[in-house]
């Protein structure tokens, strides 16, 4: 016993030289996140289609004493300042919107020849194009970001190169060629045709006193589709010729009496020539949530907004391990509903097999026979009552799980032989 809590002492010791001295370890993010990286591009290489998709979150650390290094994240009204770390991500995902990794976990306000709110996305951009040189030419890699990536700066760091294609929701309704607007353009003339899109339920959202979104009923909207081919004048600061560029234009037809209908406008640089192509970019774009779940999981199951070691550099570290970790729980909540007859031994290893085996043993749960069963009884581990009408088990769930199965793993971790999976 004497022995085991010496070597946890140890352990605990080297777990904050590791994170918390940087001079020493010259452990970086980027360093933390190499192997992970390389992997995802090793999975990239198996795909026809990926969509690498950017977006960036904010993780406060307002309530507790200020540390150097944090950043300025926002005000209130009263101007006072809530201090955190901005997480510039990127997350590949396949084109049915399976996540295959992170390429990118960056930080704070990168300095460039762009303002900091534009160069966050470029350098995004880059990296992308940057793995994508490690990609076979067959497989068609797209940037996929929200409305904060409308910048003209991504557009003319595309045409500089012709391996990495942007899928782009538009923000900006910018002046075209002979002054016509965006927007006008986009949503002009006749449809070219009709598609039913599943639209989920939004609650009304109101921060400080002010509407962010009236919310909506879940619905199948018939949207009318539009697409045709713009140039975007460049902006100020920039030289050169217009980009050309694919404009969608998706427009919900008859929205009930009461509720505002529903527009996308989406930019990118395929080419969209008929319906079927214009709704395959809209599906493209609807799997930017993946990166929204990864971090809903990073915040609400690793809760790395409690995290209690000092400083903005260990924050750094710590929360890149805790992103892939997400990512993993993410991998692992869906494929336990795409692929039920997948081997469980592709997700889960051989500690948490064995863990897995000993609980539904002890509390009576589903026999573990493959990767379906196994996510059950680790949904079951967080809560889940698996009921006959319950929806499929969600990251949070699955997060509260998977916690406490690692904590059974280390019991059998010592344990020789395989693991014990009862097989029918």
């Amino acid at each position: 016993m004497t022995a085991n809590l010496e070597a946890d002492q140890a352990a605990i010791q080297g777990y904050y030289r590791f994170i918390e001295k940087a001079d020493e370890t010259k452990v970086t993010p980027e360093s933390l996140l190499h192997t992970h990286r390389q992997r995802t591009i090793e999975r990239m290489r198996a795909q026809r289609t990926v969509l690498c998709i950017q977006d960036e979150t904010l993780i406060s650390y307002s309530t507790r004493t200020p540390w150097e290094g944090l950043e300025v994240i926002g005000r209130n009204q009263t101007s006072a300042v809530s201090q955190g770390v901005r997480l510039h991500a990127t997350l590949a995902v396949t084109a049915a919107g399976l996540p295959l990794g992170l390429l990118r976990c960056a930080y704070g306000s990168q300095g460039g020849a762009h303002a900091p709110g534009t160069q966050r996305w470029v350098d995004g951009l880059r990296d992308t194009m940057k793995a994508a040189e490690q990609v076979r030419a067959g497989t068609r890699i797209l940037a996929v970001m929200d409305r904060e990536g409308d910048k003209f700066a991504l557009f003319d760091a595309y045409r500089q190169q012709a391996r990495v294609h942007l899928l782009v929701r538009a923000r900006h309704n910018c002046t075209l060629e002979g002054g016509r607007k965006l927007f006008a353009c986009m949503g002009a003339g006749a449809a070219k045709g009709y598609v039913e899109v599943p639209l989920g339920r939004l609650s009304r959202r109101v921060k400080a006193g002010r509407i962010l979104h009236e919310g909506r009923t879940g619905r199948l909207a018939r949207m009318a589709v539009r697409f045709r081919r713009v140039s975007l004048p460049p902006t100020a600061g920039f030289q050169g010729e217009p980009v050309p560029v694919w404009a969608i234009h998706i427009r919900e037809a008859s929205p009930p009496s009461g509720q505002k209908g529903v527009v996308w406008r989406l930019l990118t640089t395929c080419a969209v020539r008929t319906v079927a192509e214009a709704m395959e970019m809209v599906g493209y774009y609807l799997r930017r949530w993946r990166i929204a779940d990864t971090f809903r999981v990073l915040k609400g199951g690793c809760k790395v907004e409690e995290l209690g070691v000092e400083g903005a550099a260990s924050l750094h570290r710590v929360i890149t391990l805790y992103a892939v970790m997400a990512w993993r729980i993410l991998l692992m909540t869906l494929l336990g509903r795409q692929g039920p007859e997948t081997q469980a031994e592709t997700v889960f290893t051989d500690g948490e097999l064995r863990a897995l085996c000993g609980f539904a043993r002890r509390y009576g749960l589903p026999k573990v026979t493959n990767l379906q069963t196994a996510m059950l009884v680790t949904a079951m581990l967080g809560g889940y009552r698996n009921r006959k009408h319950e929806p499929p088990p969600g990251v949070k769930i699955m997060w509260r799980g998977y916690s406490r199965l690692e904590i059974g793993a280390a019991f059998y971790a010592a344990a020789a032989g395989p693991p014990r999976v009862q097989r029918e």
